[in-house]
């Protein structure tokens, strides 16, 4: 079976759901507006192929005796774990929370493209915090054009200045 990637934007409420599939090559075999959980079901079966990894813009976990957030429990209607281990694959479908916005403007596309990146490169991407206390995934580095600010003892700035530009992607560093 074809192994697809899923970016799925969540809203905080009620609204329009954002969906976007990938196929193997991270090319768009999908995309779809739902306004419910249902309609994430129906789009998700009529997919050509089954879900590896899904990912979504939404908090997933939820502590020990409290019910699980909505993308958790959609995650579970699925049949998808929410462990940050698991990179996925159609037998053991994997389900994580990213940080979409690091990548693109389009949420479900940026989810979509993370998810891929879990199963396909994964030393792209980071997890920040846990399953205890929850996570997220995203990039690694920022993406091109991002500014970083940091604070530097003035005592090392030049060392540090030195350090940062031997760096790939840096292009200046300001004073």
């Amino acid at each position: 079976m074809r192994s697809l990637y899923v970016g799925i934007d969540l809203p905080g409420g009620t609204g329009p759901i954002g969906l976007v599939a990938l196929d193997g090559d991270g090319e768009p075999v999908a995309t779809a507006t739902v306004e419910t959980d249902d309609g994430i079901a129906v789009w998700i079966e009529a997919l050509p192929g089954g879900v590896a990894v899904a990912a979504v813009d939404a908090e997933l976990l939820a502590p020990e005796g409290v019910d699980p957030p909505r993308a958790g429990a959609l995650a579970r209607r699925l049949g998808w774990t929410t462990t940050a281990t698991n990179r996925g694959s159609v037998a053991w479908p994997a389900c994580i929370r990213v940080d979409p916005e690091a990548v693109t403007d389009d949420v479900a596309d940026g989810c979509a493209r993370l998810a891929w990146l879990w199963h396909h490169r994964p030393d792209e991407l980071r997890v920040h915090g846990d399953r205890e206390h929850g996570y997220v995934v995203a990039p690694a580095t920022p993406p091109a054009g991002a500014e970083l600010h940091v604070e530097v003892d003035p005592a090392e700035i030049d060392a540090v200045r030195s350090a940062i530009q031997t760096l790939p992607g840096v292009r200046r560093v300001l004073g």
